[in-house]
């Protein structure tokens, strides 16, 4: 019984960080479920909510090979972001579902969102 009173919280624990994200095309599917719109131009791209309202715009620059200037800008808080370790939509996307900013309902979560940009940011 012990066993599995310890079990349950830590499979709560592991199925809230098992999303599973596909990419296609223009689309970004968690868990199976369409949940965000992406246009690339260039080095240049956005992420959309499914209504096409704006979320995210980035753009990504080679400095040399294996080195990368990244800026992002967060339009629900207003906020820029810059990280040398996440490098375009797929990495930022990953960080974004390992830090529980992006919602079951597809939304940012403002306050994860905000405390992600501070503790992760390039100083």
């Amino acid at each position: 019984m012990k066993k599995i009173l310890f079990l349950i919280p830590l499979f709560g624990f592991y199925s809230a960080f098992c999303q599973k994200v596909t990419f296609k095309a223009d689309s970004i599917f968690v868990n199976e479920k369409p949940c965000l719109l992406y246009s690339k131009t260039g080095n240049d791209f956005i992420i959309y909510k499914l209504d096409s309202t704006k979320l995210i715009t980035g753009s990504v620059r080679n400095l040399e090979p294996g080195k990368f200037a990244t800026k992002y800008t967060f339009l629900t808080v207003n906020k820029e972001f810059s990280n040398s370790k996440i490098n375009g939509r797929n990495a930022l996307i990953f960080a974004l579902i390992q830090n529980n900013v992006i919602t079951e309902s597809c939304d940012l979560d403002e306050k994860k969102l905000l405390n992600f940009i501070e503790k992760s940011a390039d100083q």
